[in-house]
């Protein structure tokens, strides 16, 4: 089967659009001159994106268009998907595809559609910005920052596809960042990084890389410890340190704790078993919990007092939780935005209507929700370590 009939296959909605962008990207390429022509392809592209991207959200664009934010998009994936193979974060024959197909699969859920043919991925990120307000720069960075997304994402699904224990130990150490709080997620130029929280990160030094992280971590590890525990240990061993960068991969981070259960011969703690399920349950429940006792202290003072109605307050949750929970049970914070969430419930709801009416006290209830998860994952893991002390929680 060619390349072509591939992508045809794999994505019938749009085919039509990537098919037109990708043969055009290739007449591109076939000139002598081919990266100079790219760069002016792109920069031909950029100065009409914005225009580009309004009518696409407004149903009202022309093929030339949708081909014109494929052929973009595409671009934007295949030079960071090169980015991450050059600096070690990415092995490309893992992916097992070539480096365009690979960016067609990352980029494909931003062009799918709706039963009303609108582009939800989309329209649920930009709706949360005033384009026309915008310039094409300002358009163009936040393009990249959702295209940079959805390679992360499109790696993550990759690894839990075909590295299931590795995906889990990075959902795990994700989890210890969420609960403990001793690491903090940071991104830069689309990657995620880990850090020591309230820590100067030292980003003028060079980064650890995977076999100086488990060198500087393996001595801090007696041997029972869980991912959690070793990410709490992590946390110390990089704050402890001042000759690298206090700024860590996560992919390395998970490589290298695997690296260290298989070399003092540990239960390797990304490997399948029957308490995954119970656990990933465990969480969930305390989950729940978060959003009851949140929802429920706070009801007297936005609903009593009239602030919001009973109803939007309990839609308001239903987000909230839904968001938590695809936080919790993933290996990313993929999900649909808060706005388009919220618009199941209120389909009548404009942007303008969210942002000025709904958008802050979401965004609180969602932050005061998942700090009392939090909390509650927290209580849990002490629990586990000392079983005695659970009176004194």
């Amino acid at each position: 089967m060619t390349k072509f009939a591939r992508i045809s296959i794999r994505f019938p909605v749009f085919s039509f659009a990537i098919l037109c962008a990708f043969f055009y990207l290739f007449s591109t390429q076939s000139l002598p001159n081919a990266k100079n022509q790219q760069m002016r392809t792109n920069h031909f592209l950029i100065e009409r994106l914005r225009e580009d991207i309004v009518s696409i959200l407004s149903r009202n664009y022309t093929p030339r268009q949708l081909n014109e934010l494929v052929a973009l998009s595409h671009s934007i994936a295949i030079a960071f998907l090169e980015s991450k193979t050059a600096s070690g974060s990415l092995n490309k024959e893992f992916l097992h595809l070539t480096i365009e197909d690979a960016a067609y699969d990352c980029i494909a859920e931003l062009f799918r559609r709706d039963d009303k043919d609108r582009f939800f991925a989309l329209k649920g990120y930009f709706s949360a910005f005033n384009l026309h307000s915008l310039s094409e720069t300002e358009v163009l960075s936040h393009l990249r920052r959702l295209v940079f997304t959805k390679v992360n994402d499109g790696i993550a699904r990759l690894y839990h596809q075909s590295d299931p224990a590795l995906s889990k130990i990075i959902r795990n150490i994700r989890l210890a960042v969420h609960a403990l709080g001793n690491l903090v997620e940071v991104e830069r130029f689309g990657e995620i990084y880990l850090a020591p929280s309230a820590c100067e990160t030292l980003e003028h030094l060079p980064k650890l890389d995977e076999q100086e992280l488990e060198k500087l971590l393996m001595p801090k590890v007696r041997g029972d410890e869980n991912v959690l525990e070793i990410t709490g240990k992590l946390a110390l061993a990089l704050r402890e340190q001042s000759s690298s960068a206090r700024l860590i991969n996560i992919l390395h981070a998970a490589l290298a704790i695997r690296s260290i259960y298989s070399r003092k011969a540990l239960p390797f703690a990304g490997e399948s078993s029957p308490d995954d399920d119970e656990e990933k349950n465990e969480f969930l429940v305390l989950l729940q919990r978060a959003v009851n006792r949140t929802k429920q202290r706070l009801h007297e003072k936005y609903v009593l007092k009239k602030k919001i109605n009973a109803t939007t307050y309990s839609q308001y949750f239903t987000v909230i939780q839904s968001r938590l929970e695809c936080m919790l049970t993933t290996d990313s914070n993929d999900g649909e935005s808060l706005y388009s969430s919220l618009k199941t419930f209120l389909p009548k709801l404009t942007e303008r209507q969210y942002r000025s009416g709904h958008k802050a006290t979401l965004e609180y209830l969602l932050k005061l929700t998942r700090d009392e998860a939090a909390q509650e994952i927290r209580k849990k893991i002490i629990r586990r370590k000392n079983p005695a002390d659970e009176s004194t929680l």
